[in-house]
């Protein structure tokens, strides 16, 4: 099983110029979208960079993603970020699961993720964030500042979830 950019064989993958100690830990700090997207521009469909001493790929385009996390998905390592920060927390859930576990729970998740459920998942973002708007008007009006400590974030989630993954009326 190869863990890293290294023990790929075939093409060299384009990496981006970086920081030599650091990698691209600034960049990706300061704004997320915009590196990712400047990755891209800079090495096409598939690229290379680091934060700090981890490598990263970018694949950009659906058909590497395909590749990678179906036809080649025991050709990688989730890594040791996943190993050590996540699993301890997560479990061994979807995410942070690998070979035939990830298997069978990717076969369990799968249903939920066929286009007409999709549909479904985008009306429900649509209307929950139409409350989330209308509940920041409400503060905005009564001159209160909006908690910026993810209880109310995580309740809608805990709210919107049950309502299209488990089928639930509200």
């Amino acid at each position: 099983m190869g863990t890293g950019v290294e023990a790929m064989s075939g093409p060299q993958i384009p990496a981006i110029k970086e920081h030599s100690l650091l990698g691209s830990l600034e960049s990706m700090r300061r704004d997320r979208l915009a590196f990712l997207l400047s990755v891209a521009r800079q090495t096409g469909d598939i690229g290379s960079f680091r934060v700090g001493p981890a490598q990263m790929l970018l694949l950009n385009s659906s058909e590497l993603v395909h590749a990678a996390l179906v036809e080649h998905a025991n050709d990688f390592d989730k890594g040791f970020i996943i190993h050590r920060a996540f699993r301890p927390v997560l479990g061994e859930g979807l995410f942070s699961s690998e070979g035939e576990l990830h298997r069978r729970q990717r076969k369990i998740m799968a249903p939920s993720f066929q286009p007409r459920h999709i549909v479904n998942y985008a009306r429900t973002m649509v209307e929950y964030s139409e409350r989330a708007q209308q509940g920041l008007a409400g503060w905005r009006d009564s001159g209160r500042e909006p908690r910026d400590d993810g209880a109310d974030h995580e309740h809608r989630w805990q709210c919107a979830l049950p309502d299209r993954c488990a089928g639930g009326d509200r």
